[in-house]
């Protein structure tokens, strides 16, 4: 649906705001540019909390461009997780890990990676990562998700990006100047950004023009659907993990 589609279903069977006035003032309660809004905080409360919200393809957005000697990358602030990395054209991934573990990584086995081994790589062509902290790297600042590569990139390789599967929140707000534009979530929760949008709208008017109880139905039915969402798309992304004894003790393997 477009911006227009939905602010025209909001309007007309939603909120029932629009009588088809003839003449005389507007009887509105709510104008386009507000609804437009809630709709928008919709799209991205409903990305952030159920993440429905996928990208591998957005260049500025999963690609982390390589400095000599760096390990630490501020991503874009649009990704709330990290799902995997390669570098490069390589055909596998990249090795996932946690901060505690990167100062003991080793070359890892075709089959698995065990980061409690051995001793610290020289720099080189990365081979791990991390996105367990939550960190500005450049402003010092919590709540932007900081990518780390282990071990740290030499010139020959630092001319190669990194391409991620993200997790992420849309890059533009929904707006009056493009009502052509379609929501960057998928198309099975458009309709959710009608009751997110209906129960501001709600609860934004005069407490006495206002029906409170109406508005909270319509966060309820919101709040279940990004439930629903968020359980489908975790299901989605489950893998089993299978576990071996013999190498190097008990590790896991992917």
């Amino acid at each position: 649906m477009t911006v227009q589609e939905l602010l025209d279903e909001l309007n007309k069977n939603v909120l029932r705001d629009r009588s088809g006035l003839v003449s005389g003032p507007a009887d509105s309660l709510w104008d386009d540019s507000s609804l437009v809004q809630y709709l928008s905080d919709a799209q991205r409360l409903l990305a952030s909390r159920a993440l429905v919200l996928h990208d591998s393809t957005t260049p500025s957005v999963v690609e982390v461009n390589l400095s000599t000697g760096t390990v630490q990358y501020r991503l874009h602030s649009s990704i709330i997780a990290v799902l995997s990395a390669k570098y490069g054209d390589d055909t596998r991934d990249m090795h996932r890990t946690g901060h505690s573990a990167l100062s003991s990584f080793t070359v890892p086995d075709t089959r698995f990676f065990d980061p409690n081994t051995l001793d610290a790589l020289p720099p080189g062509k990365p081979l791990a990562w991390a996105s367990d902290e939550q960190i500005d790297t450049k402003a010092g600042v919590s709540g932007s998700v900081s990518f780390r590569v282990y071990p740290a990139p030499t010139a020959e390789y630092a001319s190669t990006p990194i391409r991620l599967r993200t997790i992420r929140k849309p890059l533009k707000p929904l707006s009056l100047d493009n009502l052509d534009a379609t929501p960057e979530i998928p198309e099975d929760y458009h309709y959710a950004l009608l009751d997110w949008a209906a129960y501001r709208a709600l609860r934004n008017i005069d407490s006495d023009a206002g029906n409170f109880s109406t508005a909270d139905k319509f966060r309820q039915t919101f709040d279940e659907m990004v439930a629903q969402a968020r359980k489908d798309v975790l299901r989605k992304l489950f893998a089993p993990t299978s576990w071996a004894f013999g190498r190097s003790g008990f590790v896991w393997e992917h």
